[in-house]
């Protein structure tokens, strides 16, 4: 379930919380007091640049964050961790024409310069059985992971390209996580 925006911060609470695409659909981009042009829009984007990747590659989960996950009222973009299996990433990365799209897909800026207001990180899930007997690829899922939860909870507190400032660092908004095609098991 997806919490309230605060009306102070203008951000759900910080933390990572669970929710179904069509939640984050009713709750950020359809309801009426957003005005669906913009949002709708982005949205539409988000569902179309998902589903090309799903013909690419399953995609465990997304983690939704960024000023669409927010109370502003134009956001430029829909922010995004795709988070995809290490096994599936390695497999596909063989084949020359699956290599080419994930590349694409995930180099910075290449989908708003084919016009996809979507703006995608990929994130690496490894299956780790033992933390206690954790790999240096182990540690790299790990150092990603937490790189990401701590990233989309932080908010610039001064303009775009600003440097940052302590406060800056301080987890003042919350995430979504939206399950797709799973974990394999």
């Amino acid at each position: 379930m997806i919490p309230s925006i605060d009306a102070l911060t203008g951000h759900i609470p910080p933390g990572r919380y669970l929710a179904t695409l069509s939640e984050v659909q009713e709750s950020f981009a359809t309801r009426p007091e957003f005005g669906e042009t913009i949002r709708t829009e982005i949205w539409s984007e988000l569902v179309l640049a998902t589903d090309a990747l799903r013909k690419v590659v399953p995609v465990v989960s997304i983690w939704f964050s960024g000023s669409f996950v927010s109370a502003k009222s134009i956001p430029s973009d829909i922010d995004c961790t795709v988070w995809i299996e290490s096994d599936v990433l390695v497999a596909a990365r063989e084949s020359p024409e699956k290599s080419q799209q994930l590349a694409a897909f995930f180099k910075t800026g290449w989908l708003k310069s084919v016009g996809l207001r979507v703006d995608p990180y990929l994130g690496v899930w490894c299956q780790v059985l033992d933390p206690s007997q954790a790999s240096h690829e182990d540690n790299k899922y790990y150092w990603s992971r937490g790189h990401w939860d701590d990233f989309w909870q932080r908010v610039r507190s001064g303009p775009v390209g600003a440097a940052p400032v302590r406060v800056d660092a301080v987890p003042m908004r919350g995430y979504l996580e939206v399950e797709f095609d799973g974990y394999s098991v």
